[in-house]
């Protein structure tokens, strides 16, 4: 015999009477604690699998990863321009202008540059030595500025202190004007008298090499991007022994004081008078002494 809709509602209401009202809240709350542990264990098992797809992936991304390839920011004191042959600061100015150009490419280039002072730098540098019998020369303007051999090493040459104003002059430079710089490479001819300035550029058969060339402006000091300094370090005691204190600190391996003072760029001041480089390392500091480290940047 089937039941009607009525006869089911009957019996389902009569069950649910007998039953006591304390069980039923105990079935619902234990429903409700399996729900929640249930909750959490899919929540645990989802970030779990999170975590494993981020380090599979960072592992196979780092797979095939271009080991020169550098995602993080380069400081400041480290970047470089002119196809990464030439530091972006150097000798207490910015590289405002530069090129670079690869010989086997063309032996010459151009780049224009606006003096802001008079006491501007140049700097060239390649990334192989040049053979001997080839030189860069550099114009301003059409007018020699500097020529000279080219190796991994920076060649660097402006006005020299105190002749900033006669330098401008004979190049014909004036402020805030834009200026023409040719770089190219000539041949040096034996026995020739003719300067590396007035010979034309070289188009004969040529070692492959990269050249880059900048132009450096002045920047003021303070906003000179100087490296980070080195942490304070720590004192770890201070005493007296006899006649003689003593402040005991934490180690760091490195220069002194007195190999850091043969530095020809580096002079030490006491009390601003400097310390002579032999005396460095016996020259004994007492109670209210000024010590100044001056670091020469560029000219001065």
């Amino acid at each position: 015999m089937a039941l009607t809709d009525t006869d089911l509602r009957d019996v389902l209401a009569d069950r649910a009477s007998a039953m006591p009202a304390d069980i039923s809240l105990a079935r619902v709350a234990a429903v409700d604690r399996r729900v929640r542990v249930i909750r959490r264990r899919r929540a645990a098992g989802a970030s779990l699998a999170v975590v494993i797809l981020l380090l599979v992936v960072t592992g196979v991304s780092g797979l095939f990863r271009d080991p020169h390839d550098r995602t993080a920011p380069v400081p400041a004191h480290l970047q470089k321009v002119a196809g990464d042959l030439l530091p972006r600061y150097n000798g207490g100015g910015q590289a405002t202008a530069y090129t670079s150009f690869s010989t086997d490419v063309k032996r010459e280039s151009t780049f224009t540059f606006t003096p802001t002072s008079r006491n501007f730098l140049v700097s060239f540098r390649c990334d192989k030595d040049m053979p001997q019998s080839q030189s860069v020369t550099v114009t301003v303007d059409g007018k020699p500025f500097m020529a000279g051999g080219c190796n991994a090493g920076i060649t660097t040459s402006g006005p020299t202190f105190g002749a900033e104003q006669a330098r401008a002059d004979d190049l014909g430079l004036r402020l805030g004007v834009p200026v023409k710089v040719l770089v190219h490479v000539v041949q040096i001819v034996k026995g020739s008298k003719v300067t590396p300035e007035d010979l034309p550029v070289y188009r004969g058969p040529m070692a492959v090499y990269r050249i880059g060339v900048a132009a450096y402006s002045p920047m003021s000091v303070a906003d000179y991007p100087f490296p980070p300094r080195p942490r304070t370090l720590e004192s770890l005691d201070a005493g007296r022994i006899g006649p003689r204190h003593y402040l005991a600190m934490e180690y760091v391996d490195g220069m002194s004081l007195a190999q850091l003072g043969q530095r020809r760029t580096v002079v030490v001041e006491r009390n601003r008078e400097i310390v002579r480089r032999p005396r460095l390392g016996e020259t004994a500091i007492a109670e209210g002494d000024a010590i100044e480290l001056v670091h020469f940047v560029g000219g001065g």
